[in-house]
């Protein structure tokens, strides 16, 4: 199908062709324009068709050429697509046969407003709807205890087993786990890694939801893949740090194809130079289902989500590639190295994530879900800190961050200072609810918090350093009722556990990830919550400098919301008008008629051009040596012939100039000359490189001619800026005298 031209240009015949008014076509390695004539069509060989974009049973894309719809194609994966250089068409068929892409494929061809071959569309004999309709009656059935699937989770269930690379993004609460669990098929082979803190929970799920599958948790660093390899019916639970070297993965000899990744806690491989995240992506593409759970796949920034994707093999499948997601959240190099980001992403980005993510919010399946209130509590700054904190900010407020924050080196500390330095305000505030017998859970980015409140007599505490069995029976413990209230910091108590018995929860300081901080707050917002709304304190020092940290978590919060959360935009189908080719008939003795016109013009026009081509004389390469008289003699001669050839050319041969204006011709010339040396860019003055030449062979010759005196002042009169001002003459009241006039 020919290609319309981008470009003006013009035609053999001589006529001349705007932009997307013609066709071009290849000679050789060069490509050329022709006009819509009929008969220039037929001269180039190019055959124009009224076709409409179609994708045919092989999985061929033909279009006429338009950039908005090239840039749909390219935002597929780059595996799902290549051009077709002899057939000038896209080749979508690898794209085609892949289930995980087909489905990405045809929205792309369909926004394009190609025709599709009935093949494409027809029911695939792919066996998942049998897989899938297992998975659905397990979770209607429930587990022995009669607690069956809701609604929502059924939905999840279906997502999962249809999808063999998925990401799981519900809320924090929602039963993440058990649908999990009940999407694997009978027998399956699963690997599930999670947080240390977390392996005994997934054992225990295993137990209550899938009977019929074996858990296994492996402690222990391994070397290997022999220690965590699933056998048949067996579920292996292990956490990041002790999986085997990302090398050993990647020349380990096992079928992975028959084995289900479950990454718990996703959002832990976000950076793609974690030695954990190198081990889930050397494993990830070599197992045949990879399901990604996590309800904060975006921690606070654009490459956070990147890093998760990358890592478990989503982010073709997402954004087809990396410069698509740079166009997605404005990505682009920073100052200072790294990438920056808009504050906002396309709207389309929401539509883009739910290619492999299914995610629901609490509000969405939760009637009753309790609502939230939040409350800021300001805790003055005192001693050296306020004076400390008093100079950072106005440090910031004058110099180049106004508006932002210091390094974060600097802010780290300061905020470690105030978050002691609000322990005393904490107690307080936790002796009251401890008068009143009303439960409360206390969160910390920091230990010392933490550890002052375990000291109080009916608290337990979780930190990074409390053992796993521990932790589970201060959870217990706080459920039961035999506490009064239990106390952790963010990173280690913040994920995975159930803290339902509280409904107020106590912020002595927050996170530098908002995602963090909300999945601390859904420790007591999860199913079995009683109350009708919970009850969030945060403590906050009464500094502009704090409130300004606060604006930020705000601010990435946004972020991830119109990332994850938003409705997002359908990708709409390109503005694209396939109008019908458009022909000009026309005979082919109208064309030659049209082309020799043309070539009677284009030889006049190249005459002219030849008038003005330069004698080029190499004047700078000659040596000092050469540069004597003998050397000017051989200058002026070489000036002589070309000045006589020009004359001819000009065709006005019984021109002359008077003796008077002669001698003002040739003070601008030499004017000009000792101006400059032609490289125009150094003062603005003298000849340009292109006339320096001609110029020189002018003043050496003298003017002995009428024909040298003309193309002098045909020459200068080109520098009307430069000499109008000395040599008004040269503009105004210039006379050419005929020779028999002057005789």
């Amino acid at each position: 199908m020919p290609r319309p031209n981008s470009f003006a240009a013009v035609c053999d015949c001589g006529l001349d062709v705007a932009g997307d008014a013609g066709y071009i076509y290849r000679t050789g390695s060069r490509w050329q324009v022709s006009c819509r004539s009929s008969a220039c069509l037929a001269a180039h060989g190019i055959e124009v068709a009224d076709e409409r974009p179609r994708l045919d049973a092989e999985g061929r894309c033909f279009f006429p050429y338009n950039p908005a719809a090239v840039a749909i194609i390219k935002a597929l994966p780059y595996t799902c697509r290549s051009w077709d250089r002899a057939s000038s068409c896209w080749d979508l068929s690898k794209g085609l046969e892949q289930p995980r892409f087909r489905a990405q494929v045809l929205d792309a061809v369909e926004r394009i407003g190609c025709e599709v071959h009935p093949s494409w569309t027809e029911a695939s004999d792919d066996p998942t709807p049998e897989l899938v309709e297992s998975a659905l009656e397990r979770a209607r059935q429930g587990n022995a205890e009669g607690l069956k699937a809701f609604n929502y989770q059924l939905d999840g269930v279906r997502w999962l087993a249809e999808h063999p690379r998925a990401l799981m993004g519900d809320d924090m609460g929602l039963g993440k786990t058990a649908q999990t669990l009940w999407a694997l098929p009978e027998g399956a082979r699963c690997l599930v890694v999670a947080p240390a803190s977390l392996k005994l929970n997934w054992s225990a799920e295993v137990a209550k939801w899938r009977p019929d599958l074996t858990a296994r948790v492996v402690n222990g660093r391994q070397r290997d893949c022999e220690g965590i390899y699933p056998a048949e019916g067996e579920v292996v639970v292990v956490n990041y740090d002790i999986l085997p070297p990302a090398k050993a993965l990647v020349l380990d000899g096992s079928d992975w194809a028959e084995v289900t990744l479950v990454t718990d806690e996703a959002h832990n491989v976000k950076s793609h130079k974690a030695a954990r995240s190198l081990k889930i992506k050397a494993l990830a593409p070599r197992c045949g289902r990879v399901w990604a759970i996590t309800g904060t796949p975006l921690l606070g920034r654009p490459l956070d989500l990147w890093g998760v994707l990358s890592a478990h093999d989503m982010s073709i499948d997402v954004f087809g590639g990396w410069h698509q997601f740079l166009r997605v959240f404005g990505g682009r190099k920073g100052r200072w190295g790294g990438y920056e980001f808009d504050r906002t992403p396309k709207p389309e980005a929401p539509t883009l994530m739910r290619r492999v993510m299914i995610r629901r919010k609490k509000e969405d399946v939760w009637a009753d879900m309790p609502s939230r209130r939040y409350e800021l509590r300001r805790v003055p700054v005192e001693g050296e800190l306020a004076h400390l904190m008093d100079a950072i900010y106005d440090g910031v407020e004058e110099g180049l961050l106004k508006g932002l924050l210091p390094e974060f080196d600097e802010m780290s500390a300061v905020r470690a200072d105030l978050a002691r330095q609000r322990i005393p305000a904490l107690v307080e505030l936790v002796e009251q609810y401890e008068e009143v017998k009303e439960p409360i859970v206390v969160f910390s980015a920091y230990r010392e918090p933490v550890l002052e409140l375990g000291r109080r007599e009916g608290w337990a505490i979780i930190t990074g350093s409390t053992p796993q069995a521990d932790r589970q029976a201060a959870v217990e413990a706080f459920q039961r009722g035999d506490l009064k209230g239990i106390a952790g910091t963010i990173a280690a108590m913040g994920v995975g556990l159930t803290l339902t018995r509280a409904s107020t929860m106590v912020f002595n300081d927050l996170d530098w990830t908002p995602a963090l901080n909300r999945q601390a707050e859904d420790r007591i917002v999860r199913i079995g919550q009683q109350a009708s709304s919970c009850r969030f304190i945060k403590l906050v020092s009464a500094h502009p400098l704090d409130l300004r940290v606060m604006e930020v978590l705000e601010r990435k919060s946004a972020l991830c919301d119109a990332t994850l959360d938003a409705e997002g935009a359908p990708l709409q189908r390109a503005n694209i008008a396939w109008e019908a080719p458009q022909v000009i008939e026309e005979a082919e003795a109208d064309r030659a008629a049209r082309v020799a016109a043309y070539e009677a013009t284009k030889s006049a026009a190249e005459r002219a051009a030849a008038d003005r081509k330069l004698l080029r004389v190499k004047w700078d390469d000659l040596s000092e040596a050469k540069r004597t008289r003998r050397a000017r003699k051989t200058v002026q001669g070489s000036a002589a012939s070309w000045l006589a050839s020009y004359g001819a050319r000009r065709g006005r041969p019984d021109v002359i100039i008077e003796d008077a204006e002669c001698d003002l011709l040739r003070e601008a010339l030499a004017s000009m000359l000792g101006a400059c040396d032609g490289a125009k860019d150094r003062d603005r003055v003298g000849f340009s490189r292109s006339d320096v030449q001609v110029s020189r062979l002018l003043h050496y010759d003298g003017l002995s001619s009428d024909t040298a005196a003309l193309a002098a002042w045909s020459l200068l009169r080109g520098y009307r800026r430069q000499l109008e001002g000395r040599y008004p003459r040269l503009f105004s009241g210039y006379r050419l005298v005929d020779v028999e006039e002057s005789e």
